[in-house]
C-alpha cells in the first residue's frame, strides 16, 4: 500500500505522454531527474511526481526499488495508438488503474470502492479515510501524508462549480476532470459524487468489467450477477460511478453497439446477469483504438 509519492501534484496534461515519449527513446532517462526536468522543461519535484504517475496509472513498473522504470504492454498499447493521450478512452483506463488495486495509492482505491457518502467537504473525506486506514487496513501514517491524498485526489477529479477561470493552475488542470465523476461546488466547499449517466465508451465498460474479474480464471466467457457490478470493489458500479439505472443504460446500448458475442444482459432469470467475452483490458482498448480509427 502506497502513500504520497504524488508530492502534492495532481497529473497534469503533458506529463504522460512525454514522460512515456521520453522513457521509449532513453530507458534509463529517469535515473537522471535534472535531464528529464530539462527535457519536459518542470521542476525536480514535478519529475518524481510524474515517474509516480506513470507507474500508479500502469504505463510502467518497476522490479525493484533501484531498477529503471519499463514500460508495461497498456503502456506500449498507449504509445502505439494515442501517443498524445487525446482519447478519453485512454483517460477512463489510466483511472481504472488507479482506482483498482491498493498497491499503488491506496487512497484512490478506498475512494471509489468503499466511500459511501454522496456528498461531503474535505474534511470528511480526510477523517473517513484516516479512520479506514487504521481500522480496516491497520496501516498507520501520518494525519498529513493521508490528508494530503485526500487533497491531492479530489483536486484531480472535481470540476468547479461555478467554473473559475481566474486560477492560472486552471490551464494546466488534471485530464481526469473530464471524466465529470465529482463536483465540487465552490460557494459551499462542499463535494458532489456524479452517479448519473455519462460519456463512457462502450469498451471502457468491458474493460473495467474485465479488471473486475482479473483474479478468475481465463474463460472464453464470464459470467458477473448485475448486482456485483453494481455494488463490489473493482465492479463498474463503483469505479466508473454508476447508479444502477445508469449502469442498465450503458450495458444496453454497449450490447446494441458491440453485439451479445462480446457483452450481454440477460434479464430472463430470477437475476440479471451479464455475460462477457474473456478479453483482458488491453484488448478492449486496443479494440476502441482500432474501431475509433475506422
Amino acid at each position: 500500500m502506497a502513500f504520497g509519492g504524488h508530492e502534492k501534484f495532481a497529473v497534469r496534461e503533458d506529463w504522460l505522454p512525454k514522460g512515456l515519449m521520453l522513457l521509449n527513446d532513453s530507458p534509463d532517462a529517469f535515473n537522471n531527474h535534472l535531464f528529464v526536468s530539462d527535457e519536459l522543461g518542470i521542476g525536480r519535484n514535478m519529475v518524481k511526481s510524474t515517474q509516480f504517475w506513470m507507474i500508479a496509472t500502469g504505463l510502467t513498473e518497476k522490479h525493484n526499488r533501484s531498477a529503471p522504470p519499463e514500460i508495461t504492454s497498456l503502456g506500449k498499447t498507449i504509445l502505439e495508438h494515442d501517443e498524445y493521450f487525446l482519447d478519453v478512452a485512454t483517460w477512463w483506463a489510466l483511472h481504472l488503474n488507479l482506482v483498482c488495486t491498493q498497491d499503488r495509492v491506496i487512497a484512490w482505491n478506498w475512494f471509489f470502492n468503499h466511500f459511501s457518502a454522496d456528498r461531503f467537504d474535505q474534511l470528511r473525506c480526510s477523517q473517513a479515510f484516516q479512520y479506514y486506514v487504521s481500522h480496516a487496513c491497520g496501516r498507520t501514517a501520518a494525519p498529513t501524508t493521508l490528508k494530503n491524498d485526500i487533497t491531492c485526489l479530489l483536486s484531480s477529479y472535481a470540476t468547479l462549480v461555478p467554473p473559475q477561470n481566474s486560477d492560472p493552475e486552471d490551464r494546466n488542470e488534471c485530464p481526469l476532470r473530464a471524466l465529470e465523476l465529482v463536483t465540487r461546488h465552490c460557494e459551499t466547499g462542499t463535494y458532489r459524487i456524479n452517479r448519473s449517466r455519462k460519456s463512457i465508451p462502450y469498451e471502457i465498460l468491458g474493460y473495467s468489467l474485465s479488471a473486475m474479474l482479473q483474479n478468475e480464471a481465463n474463460s472464453d466467457y464470464h459470467q458477473i450477477k448485475f448486482s456485483d457490478a453494481l455494488s463490489k470493489p473493482n465492479g463498474p458500479g463503483r469505479t466508473l460511478v454508476l447508479d444502477s439505472d445508469s449502469l442498465i443504460d450503458i450495458l444496453g446500448r454497449a450490447e446494441a453497439e458491440l453485439g451479445t458475442k462480446l457483452i450481454h444482459l440477460d434479464n430472463s432469470g430470477g437475476e440479471r446477469m451479464i455475460r462477457i467475452k474473456g478479453l483482458g483490458s488491453d484488448d478492449w482498448l486496443k479494440r476502441h483504438y482500432r474501431k475509433s480509427r475506422s
